[in-house]
């Protein structure tokens, strides 16, 4: 057996160590809660009785999150709901197999980039280094927000699929550079398998049409195609350059849609949004070169917004660190390649969710792909620095038992509701969302007191609403003055905890708990709605204003509210349903059945199951008569 053979077993048994070792240390985080976008993404499948395929792809298949509606990840999301219910230890399980699996693939991409830059002499260092970028990635405590974060098995698949289509091409090229023939079933294998799956996994996936030419460029460098080489030049430019121009194309045709109307929801400018991303980027790279908890956290919607390049300081300097980046990559692309591909890799990943779309400015699970390139660059670097073999293995050996060992402290608090809330509010007590739910959690509890101080915190009107919520939770009123005073103070954007507060006091009123004055609640929604809102909030906001006007003004002002919340989303045929309901206990049995057959052609071209509404509005309008 040839040395490199043997040498690939050992690695592969180690490799193997890792994944058990990576499997023991996040056991104690399975049984951690579910958090901010797994409600509304997965408490419906996991609250459904039904073990039918058909019936849950129905429902399910199709995420509202994503504009290709992610099938893919959905469809591994019904097979957890399937086999386990609502067990959410065993859909965190899933997440961490996905992860383990990830792991291998990447070990195996990493061994390949190495052979192809001969940053490793020969097939037997390649492994051992890339032994270590696996470890590395597996390990890092950065991770453990994405794995046991179950929405975010999205971003886990995708990441896969990515590193998959990576892998293949680079195994088709190498055989063509190698003179052995071949390869090109590999590379269609990346373009035409590996890409759609991890595009219709989650949207950024489609970055694989950008890391592709990447690896292309600089690792590969156009070098011999085996059928083609008269006509590698053209390859290389479609490759590397096509993709990039048809993507850019449609985005300036859409730029107006796709990006400059959603900043109208936000409390930040696109020139606010790219000055503040330097600073996150940074603290990326901080977060990935110095993983220490307090560093990370969960919720960082505390990040302190760029007003200019000196507003803070900070900025300018984060950009000018990223243009030295940038230069070293350019300025290393011949002699240290692995380390140029690290470090575009690493801005690449970022180019969706860290530039000019109008996303919550930073999470953590934005690094789950783009770690790779950043400890690619690391190990390139211990590699070229070690001139005894025994430097980098010791220097990697260090990392990994640090790694270990973060990541096992941080998988431990995130494996217990109060430990992850006490530790994510000790590293930003700032984070106004984190306020809100420790507030409603005290409320909950009975400690009003407690609750309101922390609310009164900031005097925002997210804040004030729910100052009022909790008001109302305690006394069982809100004083007309009080609503009065928020009636003026609601302007702006209408943002998350102002939704949170809104959406709270109108269920108490209208559940009996609270007594508020309908007409001042009432015309506080109308102000709200009026306001920058997003348009799933503006549609919550019009299905209550329709509640609370059928209350006052009577069916026909309920009615117009619900055809304005239709309007937002027309492709939710919810407030038909609703108005069906309500003319059919008014007796108008006709205009009924016309708003019903609206709905029904709504529902004839989605992918979701409303059989929940049709079955019993259609069984009451059949038996109904005027």
């Amino acid at each position: 057996m040839p040395r490199y053979l043997k040498a690939l077993h050992y690695q592969l048994f180690l490799l193997l160590l890792l994944l058990v070792l990576c499997a023991v240390i996040y056991r104690p985080g399975l049984g951690g809660p579910m958090l901010l976008d797994d409600f509304p993404q997965l408490s419906g499948l996991m609250e459904s009785d039904s073990q039918d395929w058909h019936t849950l792809a129905g429902n399910y298949l199709l995420s509202n999150s994503g504009q290709l509606g992610r099938p893919v990840s959905m469809a591994s999301f019904i097979a957890s709901a399937m086999l386990h219910g609502n067990d959410l230890r065993y859909w965190k399980a899933a997440n961490l197999l996905i992860h383990l699996m990830t792991a291998l693939v990447v070990f195996f991409l990493a061994r390949v980039l190495l052979r192809a830059t001969s940053l490793a002499a020969g097939k037997e260092a390649a492994g051992w280094l890339a032994l270590l970028v696996a470890g590395l990635w597996l390990l890092h405590p950065l991770q453990v927000s994405t794995v046991l974060y179950t929405v975010q098995r999205m971003s886990q698949l995708a990441a896969l699929f990515s590193f998959a289509g990576l892998l293949a091409y680079s195994s088709g090229r190498m055989r063509q550079v190698s003179a052995s023939g071949g390869g090109w079933w590999q590379i269609a294998v990346a373009w035409l398998v590996c890409l759609p799956l991890a595009v219709l996994s989650k949207e950024n996936g489609v970055l694989l049409l950008l890391l592709l030419p990447l690896v292309e460029l600089v690792v590969f460098r156009g070098a011999s195609f085996s059928i083609m080489h008269a006509k590698s030049s053209r390859y290389r430019f479609a490759v590397t350059l096509l993709p990039a121009i048809v993507g850019g194309v449609y985005l300036l045709l859409h730029f107006d849609q796709l990006v400059l109307n959603s900043y109208a929801a936000r409390e930040f400018t696109l020139t606010e949004r790219l000055l503040t991303q330097s600073r996150v980027l940074v603290t990326y790279l901080c977060q990935l070169l110095v993983p220490l908890p307090r560093l990370m956290g969960f919720y960082h919607d505390d990040i302190v917004l760029s007003r200019g390049l000196v507003n803070p300081v900070s900025t300018l300097g984060s950009m000018l660190l990223l243009a030295g980046l940038l230069w070293l990559a350019w300025r290393l692309r011949r002699y240290q390649p692995l380390v140029t591909l690290g470090i575009l890799f690493f801005f690449i990943a970022h180019a969706l969710e860290s530039t000019i779309f109008p996303l919550e400015m930073m999470f953590e699970h934005r690094n789950y792909l783009a770690s790779f390139g950043v400890l690619l660059a690391v190990v390139a670097v211990l590699a070229r620095l070690g001139r005894q073999p025994w430097l980098p293995a010791s220097v990697g050996i260090v990392l990994l038992l640090v790694c270990s060992s973060l990541t096992w402290v941080r998988a431990g608090i995130w494996g217990s509701t109060p430990l992850l809330m006490q530790h994510i509010y000790a590293v930003h007590p700032d984070s106004k969302r984190l306020i809100v739910i420790n507030a409603n959690r005290y409320a909950d509890g009975g400690d009003y007191p407690r609750a309101l101080t922390l609310l009164g915190r900031y005097d925002d009107p997210g804040f004030r609403l729910n100052r009022l919520y909790i008001g109302c939770l305690r006394d069982g009123r809100i004083a007309d003055g009080e609503l009065q005073e928020m009636i003026a103070a609601m302007q702006g954007v209408v943002n998350d905890q102002a939704m949170t507060g809104l959406i709270g006091i109108a269920n108490l009123g209208l559940d009996g708990k609270c007594a508020i004055s309908g007409r001042l609640f009432l015309a506080l929604m109308d102000r709200a709605a009026a306001a920058r809102i997003q348009a799933i909030s503006l549609q919550k906001l019009h299905l209550y204003r329709a509640h609370y006007l059928q209350r006052l003004e009577g069916l026909d002002a309920a009615l117009t509210a619900l055809e304005a919340a239709f309007s937002v989303d027309s492709a939710n045929p919810v407030p038909l349903f609703l108005a069906t309901e309500w003319l059919l206990d008014a007796g108008q049995v006709e205009r009924a059945r016309s708003v019903y057959a609206r709905a029904l052609w709504v529902v004839a071209d989605s992918h979701h199951d409303y059989s929940d509404f049709t079955g019993p509005i259609g069984a009451r309008l059949d038996g109904a008569t005027e």
